[in-house]
């Protein structure tokens, strides 16, 4: 059975079924204890981290494997057939929907249905596949998450999975769902799993991060994104978005970093495409301004006094983890800053000679805003997020863009004709702040040897003139960078841009002084997370058995092509 090529539209879909329900009753039948046939999770890591501990399991443990391994190759959730049924059962199509097996009513699902009641783990999962509970959204809710529980409670992680990107479609239809505590209690121990493989079997699978299910969560959500045809959308938007809003509801996401690897998955998706770019930019604003609002006591607090102890931020610190996330919320505690007018009253603050701290006050009560700390200011968190990303991260030269964009900061002219300084270096004074700013300009020449090493190594391999022209590219930039940091005339009010030599970028310096933030999306390596992406569904594919077969003729037991026929019989 495991030989033969079971990719949908191959054999027909009744021959799934029938060998599912076939190996379900057989399972039952030869291990009939619910508690042998909770398997413990080291199923879950052979599959997920690759372990192989085949050798020392029973005969029974294997076949109980098999059994597992048998049905997650059928294909028997609707999601999981043709881009009809995936679409019908979205749909509400009646015609779809009569080809399920009924939990309660049909013969032919008895025995598994039965099982799934004795709370057996493979009947649960099977159920699901095959029946009503695992399709329509109201079943799920009030029956067939129980039994998704029973799955993910013998240690079938890898499955659980399955079922995740099957009945996650659902959910769009009414996304007051993603609240329902079952769903979120299922995801919560998800996400922790890791944590308990790590602890029970540290010498079976490595310890560094993500770890197995985390990571398979993240090929999961890989193949949803691509599968969004499948969903009857034209773009994967939708699925992205109810994803970010799942996993933002659960309890401690912005401290569990199972969940911000996922996030930042998404993230990385949200960025390229502007649609979904500004969506999930609204989530994160909404997610900011509920947050600052819950710490800060609101209104109240300014009215009775200025809260000094600054703002309660999401993340605290950089998250050199999930750049991709990260861009999102400072982009979003930079919108607030700007829409509060905090920032614009800063700088024309720090303009009339105040020092830093008492422009942040003086700027704070203009605006009637409680002040964040002086550390919490965008100009620093974009500056810690770009010192602290891996300096090969396609996302690096755009934390330097927003962090310059602020550095270069002028206040609006008060009379036709002025024009006014930079107020940069006003951020960096101090010792402190003066040890700081040498240490960002060495920074800034690491980024320059990182990427020509980088087009160095490229020039011997092939097809890669492409890489070597973006180091080159990110190169100079970095280099560019570095001068606007560290020349004076730059924030002088004299300076005359026109007469810059090419090394300084005159355009792209007119471009930040003139206030325009577009990204810089031409200085961001494509190639790379598009990689990535295609490395992570090719695992997932491979991992759950939905990699295409070659067609390969069979070769004999024995090649002994000078043997006869009778020869080779005996």
């Amino acid at each position: 059975i495991s030989r033969m090529d079971w990719e949908h539209g191959v054999l027909a879909t009744h021959l799934h079924i029938s060998t599912a329900i076939n190996t379900v009753q057989a399972a039952i039948k030869h291990n009939p204890d619910t508690s042998v046939t909770n398997t413990s999770s080291m199923a879950t890591m052979t599959n997920l981290a690759m372990v192989s501990i085949t050798s020392l399991a029973s005969a029974h443990t294997q076949f109980v494997n098999w059994a597992w391994e048998t049905v997650s190759r059928l294909h028997l959730h609707m999601m999981d057939r043709g881009i009809l049924e995936s679409r019908g059962i979205l749909e509400g199509n009646v015609d779809i929907f009569s080809q399920l097996l009924d939990y309660d009513l049909n013969k032919e699902v008895e025995i598994v249905a039965a099982g799934a009641v004795r709370k057996i783990p493979l009947a649960c999962y099977t159920s699901l596949l095959l029946t009503q509970l695992g399709h329509s959204l109201p079943e799920l809710l009030d029956r067939g998450l129980a039994l998704l529980k029973v799955v993910q409670d013998a240690g079938r992680m890898d499955h659980v999975l399955e079922i995740l990107m099957y009945i996650t479609p659902l959910l769009m239809s009414d996304l007051s769902c993603i609240e329902n505590a079952a769903f979120k209690n299922i995801l919560t121990t998800l996400l922790s799993a890791d944590q308990s493989y790590i602890s029970m079997a540290k010498s079976m699978i490595s310890g560094t991060f993500p770890g197995p299910v985390t990571r398979e969560a993240g090929n999961m959500l890989e193949k949803m994104i691509v599968n969004y045809e499948k969903y009857g959308k034209d773009s994967p938007k939708e699925i992205i978005d109810l994803w970010v809003k799942i996993l933002t509801s659960l309890p401690g996401w912005n401290v569990n970093n199972s969940a911000l690897f996922l996030l930042d998955i998404l993230c990385s998706h949200s960025f390229f495409n502007p649609p979904i770019h500004s969506a999930t930019l609204q989530v994160t604003n909404d997610l900011q301004k509920k947050f600052l609002l819950e710490s800060s006591g609101g209104i109240i607090n300014w009215i009775t006094g200025v809260n000094y102890s600054g703002h309660k931020l999401l993340f605290p610190t950089s998250t050199a983890q999930f750049p991709w996330l990260a861009y999102f919320f400072l982009q979003s505690e930079d919108i607030h800053c700007r829409e509060t007018g905090l920032w614009a009253a800063m700088v024309k603050q720090l303009s009339e000679q105040k020092p830093l701290e008492d422009a942040l006050v003086s700027a704070s009560t203009q605006c009637e805003t409680s002040p964040p700390l002086s550390s919490q200011l965008p100009i620093y968190r974009w500056l810690q997020q770009a010192m602290d990303t891996p300096p090969d991260h396609p996302m690096v030269p755009i934390f330097w863009q927003r962090f310059f964009q602020l550095f270069l900061s002028r206040p609006v002219a008060t009379h036709e004709g002025e024009e006014p300084r930079g107020v940069g270096m006003s951020f960096f004074v101090g010792m402190l702040n003066t040890m700081y700013y040498n240490k960002i300009k060495t920074g800034l020449k690491v980024l320059q040897e990182v990427q020509a090493k980088k087009a160095t190594e490229v020039e011997v391999e092939a097809d890669v003139s492409d890489i070597k022209r973006l180091c080159d590219k990110l190169g100079k930039l970095y280099k560019t960078f570095y001068m606007w940091l560290d020349e004076a005339k730059i924030l002088d009010s004299t300076l005359y841009i026109p007469a810059l030599s090419p090394v300084y970028e005159p355009e792209k310096l007119a471009q930040v002084l003139s206030g325009d933030r577009t990204l810089w999306m031409d200085y961001i390596d494509f190639e790379g997370p598009l990689l990535e992406h295609c490395k992570a569904i090719l695992e997932w594919d491979t991992l759950h058995f939905r990699v295409k077969l070659e067609n390969k003729l069979r070769k004999p037991y024995a090649d002994h092509n000078d043997f006869t026929p009778s020869e080779r019989i005996l």
